[in-house]
């Protein structure tokens, strides 16, 4: 859960520090992927998937992750859109750094924090999630890994990438990632492996150009200074307020 306070001051965070480096962000919500003609079905489909296989009913959260592929789809254009989450800042990444040769293209590896494509792009994730769930169920079912590789209890955008595009897991992951265009890299991102201080960052590749401050990064953080009731998002502000303005 969120404090909606909180929230949006994080977002007003992101959105001025993503025009600081010349981007025009926009800001999207569930409503956009409501207006979306595959929404019902969509949701119905992970919904039932993920009760199913984890034996866990979805959470809000969970829907929102799946949801936002048709909320980037609904933007409806044939050139490059780039997407992120609010938690991933900005650290000198101009618009004009970025190479893509087009498909999608995942920046953050299987964690889908920042991702290019268009309109049609975000569509195929969408009913591909959906596809390779029902044809992979039997193996799913009970044995869904999160990145680390530990059981997980939840199966959202992420796992099912981690689970079916890995051949860590899937023997055909990289085959099918190809064929559907599907590009992964971790050039531009860069992930907070841990926080001793405020004043003491380590990330875990040097420069990062975005730094994704992760709900297992904040986790990890709070558990560092001993404030683990502390709001992630609140969190965030401080860090992001005291450090990248």
């Amino acid at each position: 859960t969120h404090n909606p306070d909180s929230q949006e001051r994080l977002i007003s965070l992101w959105k001025d520090n993503w025009i600081d480096k010349g981007w025009e962000p926009i800001i999207l919500n569930n409503d956009y992927a409501k207006a979306h003609h595959y929404y019902d079905e969509f949701v119905e489909k992970m919904s039932k998937f993920h009760v199913l296989i984890t034996g866990n009913k979805i959470n809000k959260y969970g829907i929102y992750c799946y949801t936002r592929w048709l909320a980037y789809a609904m933007l409806e254009s044939s050139d490059q859109i780039y997407t992120c989450d609010y938690d991933l800042i900005n650290n000198g990444l101009k618009p004009n750094e970025i190479k893509n040769s087009g498909g999608l293209h995942l920046m953050s590896e299987y964690c889908p924090c920042f991702i290019s494509g268009n309109s049609k792009d975000f569509l195929r994730m969408a009913k591909f999630m959906a596809n390779i769930t029902e044809m992979r169920y039997d193996f799913l079912r009970n044995n869904v890994k999160n990145m680390s590789g530990m059981r997980s209890g939840i199966y959202h955008d992420q796992d099912v990438l981690v689970n079916n595009i890995s051949n860590l897991y899937c023997p055909f992951g990289v085959s099918i990632a190809s064929d559907l265009k599907f590009n992964l890299s971790t050039k531009y991102v860069g992930q907070m492996a841990s926080k001793n201080t405020f004043d003491d960052f380590v990330f875990k590749k040097k420069l990062p150009k975005t730094l994704h401050f992760s709900r297992n990064s904040m986790i990890r953080f709070k558990k560092q200074i001993g404030e683990n009731q502390l709001d992630d998002d609140v969190l965030r502000c401080n860090i992001i307020e005291e450090k990248f303005r």
